[in-house]
């Protein structure tokens, strides 16, 4: 395959990577409009002795996030050095960047780590949404933008 038709066949991939970390921020934002604009939740403070949900919530995604980024670097690692030993193998038996070499291999395994942190990050804010959602505190909404800013970093350009 020539070098501009391997760059075709990565770009279609590339847009389609895009679309699906723009929908995942896009599910991010409109539930933040909702909660912010729709149904406006008032601050509660927790039962006497209890800690608050929005501290659990907030802790949990922010450990998500750091397993994710963990669990990407793990992916990577591993994808670099199976396509370097030739040992690399679609899963399912689907590789449909192949035809680009070793390029579309890496891409292959690069996209499938940004869904995945992408889907992690997306988590993490919906979480704090929810804590937002339950209590009210303005920390989760502060974290839950953070989240999503690391959500929005995920974008491939």
């Amino acid at each position: 395959m020539r070098p501009l038709e391997e760059h075709a066949v990565l770009r279609k991939g590339l847009t389609s990577l895009q679309i699906i970390v723009g929908a995942l921020l896009l599910g991010v934002v409109i539930f933040s409009l909702v909660l912010l604009f729709g149904i406006r939740p008032e601050a509660k403070e927790p039962a006497e002795g209890a800690l608050p949900l929005t501290w659990i919530l907030l802790g949990a995604g922010a450990f998500a996030v750091v397993m994710v980024l963990v669990m990407r670097g793990v992916l990577l690692g591993n994808l670099r050095r199976r396509v370097a030993d030739g040992t690399w193998s679609a899963p399912g038996g689907h590789a449909p960047f192949a035809a680009a070499g070793e390029a579309g291999k890496l891409f292959q395994g690069w996209m499938a780590a940004t869904i995945v942190t992408a889907a992690g990050m997306e988590g993490a804010a919906l979480m704090a949404l929810v804590a937002y959602f339950l209590e009210g505190q303005p920390a989760a909404l502060i974290a839950a933008g953070v989240f999503g800013l690391l959500l929005a970093l995920q974008m491939p350009t």
